[in-house]
């Protein structure tokens, strides 16, 4: 396939129980939609152009990111979670991988948690959206109390970042927005849903839950990760990538192969058995 035909296939409006959705689609293969982080889709390229060298990508922007409605009656990420489930109904036919990444993978595993009957495996890249600390503990770096520059080293580490002087005036009120959405959605209680730990259990498939170990945005990372991961149950698994919690922008290869490896070879990799086909 031609490297542009990864990068952009085609850019639609799914409407899904009266919500107008954004949505970008790349690549074939088996089918895989991605749900953003708090950014939206404006650093994801690299991410779903890798994906899309594998797999057929949907990634919708979520309701109040980019061209996506954000309807008064949505105010949480319970909201949402259904939004997804919504969306899956109306434009998959076949259970698919879905991949979140920080927020979009607390949208994801809520929605999981629910029904998975078009969720035939879960990645959660970097995800939040559960408590592991005690009530005096934080689990998140508190990005509105701190200086810029501090909220930058929280995400991403001492690695690379987004080249922000590359921005148009459109990018910026794109980033304006999503910072509007997040304040909407995750802002109380902060970056998590008391309940949602106590609700993972019900994932009952294959899931992989990736995290930075240069993550200075949530306070113990790895931690974080194996308690996400026991929560859900043996189903569950960890592994670590080396970046900050935006690992989908920083490590966009890695996240794609450690999905691929999630699913194992297709049929078509598959080695043959010895007698096969005859």
């Amino acid at each position: 396939m031609a490297e542009a035909e990864v990068r952009v296939r085609a850019r639609n409006q799914v409407v899904v129980s009266g919500v107008a959705l954004e949505e970008e689609q790349r690549g074939s293969g088996p089918p895989l939609v991605f749900l953003h982080g708090e950014d939206g889709l404006l650093f994801s390229a690299d991410l779903l152009g890798a994906l899309g060298e594998q797999f057929e990508v949907r990634a919708p922007e979520l309701p109040g990111w980019g061209g996506s409605d954000r309807p008064a009656h949505l105010h949480t990420v319970e909201d949402l979670s259904y939004v997804v489930l919504d969306y899956l109904e109306a434009t998959v036919r076949t259970p698919v991988t879905l991949v979140g990444a920080s927020f979009g993978a607390w949208v994801a595993a809520s929605a999981a948690v629910k029904n998975t009957a078009l969720i035939s495996a879960l990645v959660l890249v970097a995800p939040v959206g559960i408590k592991v600390g005690d009530r005096e503990t934080r689990d998140f770096v508190d990005l509105y109390a701190i200086p810029r520059h501090e909220a930058l080293a929280a995400t991403y580490g001492a690695g690379p970042r987004p080249d922000l002087a590359a921005l148009g005036p459109e990018d910026f009120v794109y980033l304006a927005q999503a910072q509007e959405a997040m304040v909407r959605y995750g802002f109380l209680p902060y970056r998590h849903d008391p309940a949602l730990i106590h609700r993972l259990h019900r994932i009952g498939v294959p899931t992989l839950v990736l995290w930075g170990n240069d993550d200075q945005f949530v306070r113990d990372p790895g931690g974080y990760a194996a308690a996400y991961a026991e929560a859900i149950g043996p189903n569950a698994s960890c592994r670590e990538l080396a970046g900050g919690h935006r690992l989908e922008e920083q490590d966009p290869t890695g996240v794609a192969g450690a999905v691929a490896a999630l699913l194992g070879p297709s049929p078509v990799d598959a080695p043959v058995a010895a007698g096969a086909g005859r």
